[in-house]
């Protein structure tokens, strides 16, 4: 009886043990990605502007013909600027890739569901920029430096997914969206991302466009998307205007 004993005595001993090292485990996991998320935060210096970026101003003149909303600033990456273009908000931001190859042979695309990976740190800018209006949808971006490449690797998944128009210098996408991803190494962490949001009024769609735009071995996102969700889109809202050229 005694070692029997003895034998249940050790074995719930190293039960407690195992789980203790496993919920340790767990929390310093937790722990470390909160750590860095906060770092990444901290890191990222951002600030808003009402005044126009330049930059973008003069690679796309035709900007100026929109309504501005405002530019947010990172010390980590390139501006992103909103307009207002008829009911719909447009989201400016030149990516970080470099290449002097067409924008089709740089451009990768995936008509599929991807989710970002809990633990990192991610702005949202839909809500910032979209203040007093009904908005069900997110737009965020990784906070800290992004990691740069030669390739863009872009997933969208919604209904009615079509191309609008695609070239060596333009590709148009549009989506009743679900979401979309952007990364620029195909098994890096997505630095680009933006949903629909789950809760959300019943019988809600979100019209869409994305568009991808090379300039000058530059590549540029602007990101389109309707004012107020329930009313009926134009597919060709801006693929077709002389804005993006």
């Amino acid at each position: 009886m005694k070692t029997k004993l003895k034998k249940r005595i050790a074995y719930i001993t190293l039960s407690v043990l195992f789980i203790a090292i496993v919920v340790g485990l767990f929390f310093n996991t937790i722990f470390n990605d909160n750590k860095n998320a906060m770092h990444a935060n901290s890191e990222d210096g951002t600030s808003f502007s009402n005044q126009p970026y330049k930059e973008y101003n003069k690679k796309f003149p035709k900007i100026e013909d929109l309504y501005f909303k405002g530019v947010w600033y990172s010390k980590t990456r390139s501006p992103i600027e909103n307009f207002l273009y008829n009911d719909y908000y447009v989201f400016l931001y030149k990516l970080p890739v470099t290449s002097d190859k067409s924008l089709d042979s740089v451009l990768k695309t995936t008509f599929a569901n991807k989710d970002i990976i809990s633990g990192i740190g991610y702005y949202e800018l839909a809500n910032y920029f979209t203040v007093n209006k009904p908005c069900n949808y997110n737009i965020r971006y990784r906070t800290g430096k992004p990691i740069t490449g030669h390739n863009i690797y872009f997933t969208l998944d919604g209904e009615n997914v079509t191309t609008l128009r695609k070239s060596d210098s333009i590709y148009c996408y549009y989506a009743e969206l679900n979401n979309f991803t952007i990364c620029y190494n195909k098994t890096d962490t997505v630095d680009f991302f933006g949903e629909l949001k789950p809760a959300r009024p019943a019988g809600i769609s979100l019209p869409i466009q994305i568009i991808f735009r090379k300039k000058n071995n530059e590549f540029y996102l602007f990101v389109v998307i309707k004012n107020e969700s329930n009313k009926s889109a134009n597919k060709n809202q801006l693929a077709g205007s002389e804005i993006i050229k």
